[in-house]
């Protein structure tokens, strides 16, 4: 059985370069235009893969040519893809404006990527109960998430919660989470108030009702300033890597990848190091253009790890 569990989004991505993204109402010129595979379970899946773990994937695509081409792409990655059904609608898709710096704007259209359910979640059940992890993300229905975490938690097993894009977290899942792996933007909304990072006195204040919901630890991405790592009394910041970004689209996905293709074979109190490398491994990702093609399948994990550390 497939040691990671993925329950997650699968789309095609537009994307466009341009020099500046545009304010409300302006027009800008692109440069160029690419379409590729993308959706943020889809990359977090594939990163795992490429690391060296056992996944398998729970999702939807549309009856179209999308949908076969995003299934093609799930068997050449040698991703299980027996729960991936097939529905009458559009498959879901994203349209991204990439400026120089890296930075972007995402629009999504969730298509086939709602029509995921509880039922579904049923039928997937031994899959979920025999995988070390189960990640999720709010690309696809909240029920769907709280019911594979319920059932990955009865078993024993470790759940990952990536809160976007941003929503209320509705507090059955929050008992349910095991790691809620936030960006900077998503906590904030979560919290419903300033975030400030490098306040670890008054971080930990703000984050103490969702440590006394179940939650064990919650990593905050920061972008360039690296990510944040709490447990209930305790913070500690990882540094990033500085490294000149062509596109940060697949960053935190990759991040996730990384970081849930080390955790459930490390134990907890190197989860520092195992922050580090996932970080590593997103500077790589961010130095190319495209979200799952700028996913690098030339590491194993272990000389990810070596690389980290020099």
């Amino acid at each position: 059985m497939s040691k990671i569990c993925v329950l997650g989004s699968m789309n095609v991505d537009t994307s466009m370069l341009v020099s500046t993204l545009p304010e409300i109402g302006e027009t800008v010129a692109g440069r160029s235009v690419a379409t590729s595979a993308g959706g943020k379970g889809l990359n977090q899946a594939v990163a795992m893969k490429r690391l060296g773990s056992q996944v398998s994937f729970i999702g939807a695509l549309g009856a179209d040519k999308n949908g076969e081409l995003l299934r093609d792409l799930l068997i050449e990655e040698d991703i299980d893809n027996q729960f991936v059904k097939v529905v009458d609608k559009m498959t879901g898709q994203a349209w991204i404006t990439i400026q120089e710096n890296g930075k972007n704007t995402i629009v999504t259209y969730a298509g086939a990527n709602s029509a995921i359910d509880v039922a579904d979640i049923d039928q997937a059940k031994a899959v979920i109960e025999a995988a070390a992890v189960t990640v999720a993300q709010f690309e696809v229905p909240m029920a769907a998430i709280i019911a594979a975490f319920n059932y990955a938690k009865k078993a024993g097993r470790l759940t990952v919660l990536n809160p976007a894009p941003s929503k209320e977290i509705p507090k059955e899942l929050l008992q349910v989470t095991d790691i809620l792996v936030p960006n900077e933007t998503e906590i904030e909304e979560l919290l419903g108030e300033a975030f400030d990072y490098a306040d670890y006195e008054q971080v930990q204040k703000q984050l103490r009702p969702l440590f006394d919901m179940g939650v064990q630890y919650i990593i905050v991405t920061l972008g360039e300033e690296g990510v944040l790592v709490c447990e209930s009394g305790k913070c500690a910041q990882v540094a990033a890597f500085p490294v000149k970004a062509v596109d940060t689209t697949a960053a935190g996905d990759s991040f996730i990848g990384a970081l849930v293709s080390q955790i459930y074979e490390q134990p907890f109190d190197s989860l520092t190091d195992i922050v580090r490398t996932a970080n590593y491994f997103a500077s790589l990702v961010v130095q190319r253009p495209g979200a799952y093609s700028s996913i690098p399948n030339e590491y194993s994990l272990a000389e990810i790890k070596k690389l980290a550390i020099k």
